[in-house]
């Protein structure tokens, strides 16, 4: 079974004659010899961002650790690497498994200027980064009052009028998710968003869990921010209480993709977002992948192979 989206490697060097310099060869695909040679293997090759193998090796074990999966991970070559689990896996773990590894990671919080239902689907994210914003500042270098300040044209707003889920900016271009920027970007039911610039960002991301709280039964996603993320959440909050829907509203996103956007009645000085109605299995890979929210990563590319 191939499916396509990313992965890692050892490094081989060939043998040469006395005199010569060996040069180091990746090879083409995952080693054989990480799983005993009955168990079933499935293997997942990733492509990333020029420069960042070894930083997204970093987060990728680190997320497959946090859900308690046992992985072999390595360099295929300064592009690619690989994650092969010795066991077979159905299509819903290898969907699961492939957003763990491939996710981005990108977290933010932005305010709502509109919403309106969207004649296109809200299931796929039509406004993750296509590539990185250069430079790849944060929200930390703008103040929170500068942020909540911004306002947006009218040009900007008749292109999100014509704007669906569909994945597409006016003028077919894809949405970049830029943090100092506006973005247009849609919930799993078609809700499509206007939105401000990032106010609270993924270095502001302290812990994250998915848990189910005392006295309930259904699982919840718990977002933990550090002391910055704190005070900025809480500025922003006291500057929407009190104000009419929509623009009394925050966007919680991954990956340019609407988790939740709620109303704001009275500022929030808590340091922890929760959320709930996510499917179990979405909530703890959710929760995996914010735990590396200050390092997000850049997969182009996932392929899943099944060896029986």
């Amino acid at each position: 079974m191939n499916r396509t989206r990313g992965m890692m490697a050892a490094v081989l060097v060939l043998a040469c004659l006395p005199g010569c310099v060996a040069a180091p060869v990746a090879p083409s695909t995952p080693p054989a010899d990480v799983c005993d040679p009955v168990t079933p293997r499935t293997e997942f090759t990733l492509r990333v961002a020029a420069g960042e193998l070894g930083s997204t090796i970093d987060v990728v074990t680190r997320r497959v650790s946090e859900l308690g999966y046992a992985a072999h991970i390595g360099g295929l070559d300064k592009n690619d690497m690989w994650v092969v689990f010795c066991q077979a896996m159905n299509a819903d773990e290898v969907d699961s498994v492939t957003q763990l590894v491939s996710a981005s990671g990108l977290f933010g919080v932005r305010r709502v200027y509109q919403a309106s239902a969207s004649a296109g689907q809200g299931q796929s994210s039509p406004a993750a980064p296509t590539k990185w914003p250069s430079p790849r500042g944060t929200s930390q270098e703008a103040s929170v009052d500068d942020l909540m300040s911004w306002q947006p044209t009218t040009k900007l707003m008749d292109a999100f009028s014509s704007w669906d889920c569909g994945g597409k900016a006016a003028g077919g271009q894809p949405v970049s998710d830029a943090w100092n920027q506006p973005l247009f970007a849609c919930d799993n039911t078609g809700q499509k968003y206007l939105l401000g610039p990032v106010i609270v960002d993924g270095p502001h991301v302290a812990a994250s869990v998915a848990l189910v709280p005392s006295g309930q039964t259904d699982l919840e996603l718990s977002i933990a921010l550090d002391g910055e993320g704190q005070t900025r959440f809480a500025q922003a909050t006291a500057v929407l209480a009190g104000q009419s829907s929509p623009k009394n509203r925050l966007a919680l996103l991954v990956d340019g993709h609407v988790l939740t956007a709620p109303e704001v009645r009275d500022p929030i000085d808590g340091g922890t977002l929760q959320l709930t109605g996510l499917a179990p299995d979405d909530a703890k890979t959710l929760a995996a992948v914010l735990q590396t929210a200050a390092t997000p990563i850049h997969v182009t590319d996932v392929s899943v192979n099944q060896v029986p």
